[in-house]
């Protein structure tokens, strides 16, 4: 990264350690809450209420602090920092990735306009990605559940599929109810049920019942029973002996 006036205070960013950063110079409350007012905006209002809003608030950083250009790097650095990690979940690395990416070139610029102008342009692009990079998890996701073999799906957690996908938990499962409009846990039950009943729909003998809900994950055979009876209408062994008479 160049030796840009201002940019190397990249860090303070982020949220996870605002007790650390708190008694630094600049108003780091001030842009914490600036920052989540933006994404506030794209939740709410979209990409394009979210760029009117930032270009606002870079704006009113230079005009306020324009005369000093370290300084105007500096909160423009830290502002477009803590707003990536509303976005990225304060994935470090991540974030300051982006942020180099989108700072280094328009902090360089000396004119105003053409340093609003190029942070907006580099935002929206970020923009573009995420929303795309969003839906394309999700789908990911959604395929991996759907495919996996059978003892992927025995064994499987919200934890060990945000680990496979390189995201954390939380993170992972907001994407899912965002995307999908069902919390993760239910989508893998549901697929664990989904393969229950068709190994199910095959068998010529009751005792084998226990045998293949464990197969899946199922070791409570009363929650089992339960949890069959609520998506299929009937219990189990009623399901098979009903099968068997055809």
């Amino acid at each position: 990264m160049k030796n840009l006036p201002g940019i190397g205070i990249g860090f303070i960013y982020l949220r996870a350690n605002h007790d650390k950063i708190k008694g630094m110079k600049g108003s780091i409350n001030t842009y914490l809450n600036i920052a989540e007012h933006l994404f506030a905006s794209y939740r709410y209002g979209g990409p394009d209420r979210f760029i009117e809003d930032l270009q606002k608030r870079i704006t009113f950083i230079i005009d306020k602090h324009g005369q000093d250009e370290r300084e105007t790097n500096r909160r423009i650095s830290s502002l477009v920092g803590m707003t990536l990690s509303h976005f990225l979940e304060n994935d470090a690395n991540r974030v300051l990735e982006h942020q180099i990416s989108i700072c280094e070139k328009a902090l360089s610029y000396k004119n105003s306009e053409q340093k609003t102008s190029y942070l907006i342009e580099e935002m929206s692009y970020f923009l573009t990605a995420f929303e795309t990079g969003s839906k394309r998890l999700s789908e990911s996701v959604m395929s991996f559940i759907k495919t996996c073999r059978d003892s992927e799906l025995k064994d499987m957690t919200i934890e060990s599929l945000a680990k496979r996908f390189k995201y954390s938990p939380d993170h992972l499962s907001r994407k899912i109810i965002m995307e999908q409009g069902i919390r993760l846990s239910k989508i893998i039950l549901g697929e664990r049920l989904n393969r229950t009943f068709e190994k199910m729909a095959k068998l010529e003998c009751q005792e084998d019942i226990k045998v293949v809900a464990k197969d899946f994950g199922f070791e409570n055979a009363r929650y089992f029973r339960s949890l069959f009876k609520k998506k299929y209408g009937e219990l189990p062994k009623k399901f098979i002996k009903r099968r068997q008479k055809k």
